[in-house]
């Protein structure tokens, strides 16, 4: 929490080193520190310090529980072996507190694998190596600043989307009562009428409807107008008037005589006026229809009653077109990065268990392909963050142009990508992955070259799961911007068929 002018500066120095954009609207976290060696507990802190960072410090891991407050301290670096609560005990209580989410770094000499999989399984985001190197330290505060800056960003989005599903909850409500009204208002007509489709069947038919021609709703409902009103020397209802209400025309003061079952007959005039349903499409008609002898009586009534009538129609329609834009609407902001139009880091890791799954269950095998624009701060500083967004965008159509239809890429945070290769082995993925780095190496970039380093995992069959391809792929990456960057590595160690190609 920024308190003053001092604690600003501060921040605003260390989230520079950290590679991090200071934003006013934004409260960045204090650092807990839970370590019981005071030499060692010493030295961080005014390293951490040194960068403008507020600390705040506990003697093991009791204290630190007692010392933390969510939403305060969002990173904690934790020694991991302590007395009375270990780094991993801590880590554990912490992840208790759901939202917002706190980033857990331990420090630890312990370098075997079984040890760091079960800390990961606890719930440690990172780990540091004793002794503290000062570069790493800031390089993984830069990473947690990074994750926790994307973690508030989905927070504010899905508080966006329970307000967009309040407000389609709200759209559905006023759908329901505008159908009851309308049906209640149909019914209370004090006329016989009566609805159809495009294809002239009857889909309401009111009490007025049931008096006069002698057929129940039931036996009304679903029947053809010719069926119910056709006779030997008739074969379509008054003529096919109808069939012009279908086609956009109003048809009014039809004269017409109804035989009834029983034989009574009455002359009827009738109107016959369009349906229009979204976006003008006419969905079918009703038929209003007058005893003669009720002519003069009802025809004001007519007049009123049917322009409510369209009034509630056209409320209809109105509401299931903001209803459809609310779902369009919805579902973007649910899947789609904002910037490049690809899927976001929700949707790819979506899209990756599901894809792991598949490939499991048919003993298939999958690639990850990861990949990082190289010197992508330096970008940013020198020719402005609208330049590094126009990169970042570029580097989506290269992917979104160069890979399969069937395979998924994906934004996944900051400058990096990742792209889900279903059914292919590490052989063809790494010729997928050069593709891609070649393709931006190639790019006529104008303000200077961009290149990318990639990184490419496969996994087979039984063996797959997404954490581990996210892991391997990583891994793999990692070691291609050691090695210089532009370049692929897949994570059995080999580097992909990259030709020769210009320094990143």
């Amino acid at each position: 929490m920024i308190r003053t002018e001092r604690d600003r500066e501060g921040f605003v120095r260390a989230m520079d080193a950290c590679g991090i954009a200071f934003r006013e609207d934004r409260p960045y976290p204090r650092v807990l520190i839970a370590e019981d060696d005071p030499v060692s507990f010493l030295v961080l802190r005014k390293t951490l310090e040194s960068r403008g960072f507020e600390v705040d410090g506990a003697r093991n891991g009791r204290e630190a529980l007692e010392l933390f407050r969510p939403g305060l301290h969002r990173v904690v670096i934790s020694d991991w072996m302590m007395p009375e609560l270990d780094g991993v005990d801590v880590c554990r209580q912490i992840r208790a507190f759901a939202e917002p989410y706190t980033y857990v770094i331990l420090l630890t000499a312990k370098s075997q694998r079984e040890d760091r999989v079960l800390a990961y399984q606890s719930g440690v985001d990172d780990f540091l190596n004793k002794p503290l190197d000062r570069e790493e330290l800031f390089s993984r505060i830069s990473v947690a600043l990074r994750i926790l800056a994307a973690e508030d960003d989905l927070l504010r989005q899905r508080k966006h989307l329970l307000e967009v599903a309040q407000k389609l909850e709200q759209a559905n409500a006023n759908l329901q009562m505008a159908s009851r009204r309308f049906e209640e208002l149909f019914q209370g007509l004090p006329v016989a009428a009566f609805t159809f489709d495009a294809d002239g069947v009857v889909f309401e038919w009111n009490k007025r409807s049931e008096a006069l021609f002698g057929f129940t709703g039931a036996e009304a409902l679903l029947q053809s107008v010719n069926c119910l009103f056709g006779s030997p020397d008739e074969t379509e209802w008054i003529g096919g008037a109808y069939r012009r209400v279908l086609e956009g025309r109003a048809v009014t003061g039809v004269d017409w005589v109804y035989v009834a079952q029983d034989g009574r007959k009455s002359e009827l005039k009738s109107d016959l006026l369009p349906i229009h349903g979204v976006g003008g499409v006419i969905s079918g008609g009703i038929a209003v229809n007058v005893d003669m002898t009720e002519q003069y009586k009802t025809r004001r009534l007519i007049v009123s009653q049917m322009e409510t009538i369209q009034r509630i129609a056209d409320e209809l329609a109105e509401e299931k077109k903001k209803l459809e834009e609310a779902n369009q609407r919805l579902e973007q902001l649910a899947l789609t990065d904002g910037l490049t139009g690809l899927p976001n880091h929700r949707h790819f890791q979506e899209e990756l268990e599901r894809a792991c799954k598949l490939a499991g269950r048919e003993r298939r095998p999958i690639s990850l392909v990861m990949l990082d624009v190289d010197f992508f701060k330096q970008y940013n500083d020198t020719f402005g963050h609208p330049a590094g967004d126009e990169v970042l965008r570029r580097v989506a159509e290269i992917l979104a142009a160069t890979v399969r239809r069937s395979d998924v890429p994906a934004r996944y945070g900051g400058e990096e990508f990742a792209v889900i290769l279903p059914n292919t082995p590490l052989s063809a993925a790494a010729e997928v992955a050069e593709r891609i780095r070649g393709a931006v190496e190639a790019q006529p970039w104008e303000l200077r070259p961009v290149t990318v380093s990639v990184g490419v995992a496969s996994l087979q069959g039984d063996a797959v799961a997404a954490k581990e391809a996210i892991r391997r792929a990583d891994e793999a990456l990692y070691r291609s911007k050691r090695g210089g960057r532009n370049r692929v590595t897949l994570d059995d160690g080999s580097e992909g068929p990259t030709p020769q190609r210009s320094a990143a």
